[in-house]
């Protein structure tokens, strides 16, 4: 019985001690925060390390993190507003560099409406949780 207790002891010590799954790229947590006054249907999310439909955002209000592979400063967000899509437009991560492994949170806006054109801007808010 107790070599049973002091196995299980040492499997529980090393499983505790085992270090995070992150590396200088991510994973990044990423919230959306949509300081517009109009309502956002559908938003889809390209962070250049994968993609997320974050659903329906009311206007002012923000989501709960999502985690991504990676997340660079620029992301590809696309929005429905009043049934017509407003977007970012692709992005080019060649040459980005990615945030690493924080949380964010893409703070969107509207840029030009007659456009139908978003811009982003970027909140670090501090190392992952790993929970």
């Amino acid at each position: 019985m107790k070599s049973i207790v002091a196995l299980l002891s040492i499997m529980l010590l090393v499983a505790s001690c085992t270090k995070p799954n992150h590396t200088p790229e991510g994973p990044t947590d990423v919230r959306i925060r949509n300081i517009t006054d109009q309502d956002f249907n559908n938003v889809i999310v390209d962070t250049g390390g994968g993609s997320h439909n974050y659903g329906d955002i009311a206007a002012g209000t923000e989501t709960e993190y999502y985690r991504f592979e990676k997340a660079y400063p620029d992301a590809e967000i696309t929005v429905m507003i009043n049934g017509e899509e407003y977007t970012t437009g692709e992005q080019d991560y060649t040459y980005a560099t990615y945030i690493g492994p924080d949380k964010i949170t893409y703070v969107v806006y509207i840029s030009n409406p007659a456009l139908k054109k978003l811009d982003v801007d970027v909140i670090l808010e501090g190392p992952i949780d790993d929970k």
